[in-house]
């Protein structure tokens, strides 16, 4: 399939749905989701605008495939002179569709069988505005990515786990041009027993690109 911009974000998942949640006065709704696989994680989608009725088509229980795309938020946090920017990332829904057993998919409707697939895949292409290694065991670097949604720059952050993050992070400098492949985890907001969450995106594989657009590589 031939690439229609040099920018690329997408969230795929694939699970149960755990939790339907609506607001109706600002007009958000969400829902939260299982995938399963090495790891159990509970990603949750917010529908937004004309997305918003899709709550409406699925309850606790149902098996789903979401598309999604990860959107930065910049909030300044605290009063007076402790105040901080606070750059916050959630997944937006793009589209959303019920799927059928690997029963049903493969032996028609009356297969019987629960097992369904799973599915956890962040797709991204942008420009590295910065990569460096965190914490003193060389093990993890974290990497922000500038990726354009539209007319809107969103900067996504994503951590790396390596045998060796410093030899990771010298392969790449500011505007380079990488395709990243990762998956979504959720990870306790607070340290407090409150039940809050949020996702975090881990990669998984980064490799620089040659942008076709000759107006981007200029930028």
């Amino acid at each position: 399939m031939e690439r229609k911009t040099d920018f690329f974000n997408e969230v795929h998942l694939m699970g149960q749905v755990k939790h339907v949640n609506r607001n109706l006065d600002k007009g958000v709704a969400s829902i939260e989701l299982a995938t399963y696989g090495q790891h159990v994680n509970f990603p949750t989608v917010l529908c937004l605008g004309n997305m918003f009725s899709k709550a409406d088509e699925v309850k606790e229980g149902d098996w789903v495939k979401v598309v999604a795309r990860v959107e930065t938020r910049r909030k300044v946090v605290g009063n007076g002179e402790e105040t901080k920017v606070d750059y916050r990332q959630g997944l937006i829904l793009i589209s959303l569709d019920k799927v059928k057993s690997l029963g049903e998919k493969f032996f028609g409707n009356d297969a019987g069988t629960d097992l369904y697939e799973s599915e956890n895949l962040v797709a991204l292409t942008g420009t590295i505005n910065s990569f460096k290694v965190v914490g003193d065991k060389n093990n993890r670097a974290q990497a922000t990515l500038y990726c354009m949604n539209g007319r809107f720059r969103n900067l996504i952050m994503l951590t790396f786990f390596s045998n060796d993050a410093e030899a990771l992070v010298k392969n790449f400098e500011k505007g380079d041009w990488v395709n990243v492949i990762g998956r979504v985890q959720t990870i306790p907001s607070t340290k407090s027993n409150t039940g809050r969450k949020k996702e975090v995106l881990i990669g998984r594989r980064i490799s620089k690109i040659e942008t076709a657009n000759p107006e981007l590589k200029e930028a």
